[in-house]
């Protein structure tokens, strides 16, 4: 059902948007098919079909995708994936050479595990692991530091 409302010298207004999604295309069945009526009877060919008003739609909204991610880009929002995965493998070496410290820690988890038992044990392992995670961070601050803007340069043509 289409909302109307009274429109001027007895013409009814219709909300376009739900007389798009009652036709079921965007586009005016009514002048396509007195387009193609016309047709008809002058012997012409018909006009463009839904289908080639739908490519062109489909070719309209891609090229406004690319404009979007051009602009995305030149914002710094988008990065080239080589980029993204060259950071995630300096990331992972660092913590893995965090992680590989951690038996260095054993004498001090053990010392407290003797000194005040599985409690003892618990907070040193808990000291560790801030520890650890600020190393990891600032690592990570170091490497987001270094990070140069994207190499991509736009095609001009």
């Amino acid at each position: 059902m289409l909302d109307t409302r009274p429109g001027e010298n007895g013409t009814k207004l219709v909300n376009l948007a739900q007389f798009d999604r009652a036709v079921g295309d965007v586009g005016d069945a009514i002048k396509e098919g007195a387009a193609e009526a016309r047709a008809e009877i002058e012997g012409a060919e018909a006009p463009a079909s839904p289908a080639l008003r739908d490519h062109q739609a489909r070719a309209a909204q891609y090229t406004a995708d690319l404009k979007f991610l051009d602009l995305e880009e030149r914002l710094g929002r988008l990065v080239p994936v080589s980029e993204v995965k060259s950071a995630g493998a300096k990331l992972g070496e660092i913590v893995v050479r965090v992680i590989e410290r951690l038996p260095t820690f054993a004498e001090a988890v053990s010392a407290a595990a003797i000194k005040d038992g599985a409690q003892g044990a618990r907070g040193t392992l808990k000291e560790i692991a801030r520890q650890l995670r600020t190393e990891i961070a600032e690592a990570m601050g170091v490497i987001v530091a270094e990070a140069e803007p994207s190499s991509i340069e736009p095609n001009r043509d």
